[in-house]
């Protein structure tokens, strides 16, 4: 006879999220932005605001902007400042 715990434990389980490419890729964009982000003079981005930001773009536009966010990376411009253009 198994604990009332374990039963319990495995009940309420989460179910795995499913992952879509586009959802790796909104989470790339929400990780880089939020990094040089303190939350005092910055607040923290959502996961909606970039989703709004980039509902309109397909996804080899994604993939064209990721890489101009890594380029700017490399050449020592934040993260932020690329993506949002400021």
């Amino acid at each position: 006879m198994q604990e009332l715990n374990a039963l319990i434990k495995n009940r309420f389980q989460k179910a795995p999220k499913a992952i879509s490419e586009r959802g790796e890729l909104l989470q790339y964009f929400l990780d880089g932005i939020n990094a040089g982000r303190d939350g005092k003079r910055y607040r923290r981005l959502s996961i909606g605001f970039i989703a709004k930001k980039l509902q309109g773009l397909e996804l080899r536009d994604l993939y064209y902007l990721k890489s101009i966010c890594e380029d700017g990376r490399r050449r020592g411009v934040p993260f932020g400042k690329v993506f949002l253009g400021h």
